[in-house]
């Protein structure tokens, strides 16, 4: 009787023990994937700004722009990633890459003409004379 119920009353305590170790361990790991996913999105924040001063010091180099608008679309920028590459065609109207995420772009936005209307000028490009 009594023995058990101190053994039992022991173990309880030991459990409750190694669970708030656990616990402790749980909110360190948390804190700590915190910090790297604002570190990432502060890093991934900082090569858009450079990529954007990159375009911006070089606003004829298609693939500044090219890749400046890429940025900009995985980070969720659409309409803005559109807006660069349609400026870097007016500059640049023969650049396939461009034209190709010119397409892309417009078709992932639902705008099917558009979309039709790069494929278009891009198929024209590709097709031999």
């Amino acid at each position: 009787g009594i023995r058990e119920v101190a053994r039992l009353k022991a173990e309880v305590e030991a459990r409750q023990a190694a669970n708030e170790e656990f616990a402790q361990r749980n909110r360190q790991l948390a804190a700590e994937v915190s910090d790297l996913k604002n570190g990432m999105t502060a890093l991934e924040e900082r090569a858009r700004s450079e990529l954007r001063r990159a375009h911006e010091l070089a606003p004829t180099n298609a693939r500044y722009a090219y890749v400046h608008a890429i940025a900009l679309h995985d980070s969720g920028a659409l309409e803005e990633a559109l807006r660069v590459l349609e400026q870097a065609h007016r500059a640049r109207p023969a650049d396939r890459d461009i034209l190709a995420a010119l397409a892309t772009f417009a078709e992932e936005r639902g705008d099917a003409p558009a979309a039709a209307r790069w494929r278009a000028i891009l198929d024209r490009l590709l097709s031999p004379p």
